[in-house]
């Protein structure tokens, strides 16, 4: 098998990751998509509701690069989105919700 590229994801993010990934496969999203084909996007930038800090991890079903966007949507490629916000100090997640 060959990989053409690979992709390192920092410990500080790993927790989250796996937290939105198995809050996914136990959700009723589940059944809806099939997040194993899904694109991964996890935004490092610290995102804050209330008092609580969060990160979102998004779940894409086909890849967004420079030459497709313009094309996403609107009777062009159509792209299912799942994101995840957890919460940073718990790891808990705050909510799971589709895009639009």
């Amino acid at each position: 098998m060959s990989n053409d590229k690979s992709d390192k994801i920092s410990k500080e993010l790993t927790p989250f990751l796996l937290a939105a990934i198995f809050a996914i496969k136990n959700s009723e999203w589940n059944g809806c998509y099939a997040i194993d084909d899904f694109h991964i996007y996890i935004n490092p930038i610290i995102r804050k509701k209330g008092d609580t800090e969060f990160y979102t991890v998004t779940f894409l079903s086909d890849d967004i690069t420079q030459d497709n966007w313009m094309g996403i949507g609107n009777g062009g490629i159509e792209v299912k989105e799942l994101n995840v916000d957890i919460d940073i100090r718990s790891k808990c997640v705050i909510s799971i919700y589709g895009g639009r």
